[in-house]
């Protein structure tokens, strides 16, 4: 019978006795190999992934920390505008009171100005008018003395 199923296969009485030998050599060559080869190769691979993954979880941490830090700077950087803004307020509101005063004191130098010299003037206004009442017959007379003595003047030429 082992006869036929080997000429079946066509195979001879030496191929069945080599098919047990090739199956030890097989197993043998595969612990071989494993420790060999796809030991290192499996662990290689292994490293390979805990690499990648571990570099990925570090670039995860990496890209967080990023993202915290920018909050924290944007806090900050918001956090000066704010003080610069409110720094600017007060001084912008400390400037307009002084300007304020600047422009009352002016205002009120100005009407005292004015004051005075309007009463300087309305002084030298009555002086004038008082000096003018004194010498208007003098005036009056000479005036008519320069009418006259044109129309002379004009009489005998004529």
């Amino acid at each position: 019978m082992l006869e036929r199923i080997l000429a079946t296969f066509d195979l001879e009485k030496l191929d069945a006795a080599m098919i047990p030998v090739g199956m030890v050599l097989f197993w043998a060559y595969y612990k071989i190999a494993s420790g060999v080869l796809f030991k290192p190769l499996v662990k290689l691979c292994e490293e390979r992934e805990k690499l990648t993954v571990g570099a990925q979880q570090g670039a995860t941490d990496t890209i967080q920390e990023a993202a915290r830090l920018e909050k924290v700077f944007e806090e900050s950087i918001n956090e000066a505008r704010r003080d610069a803004v409110t720094a600017r307020l007060e001084r912008l509101s400390q400037a307009t009171k002084e300007a304020s005063k600047i422009v009352g004191e002016a205002e009120s130098e100005a009407k005292n100005t004015t004051a005075q010299g309007r009463f300087e003037l309305s002084q030298l206004e009555d002086r004038l008018r008082g000096e003018l009442a004194g010498q208007v017959d003098q005036l009056a007379g000479e005036l008519a003395q320069k009418i006259l003595a044109g129309r002379q003047s004009s009489g005998a030429s004529a």
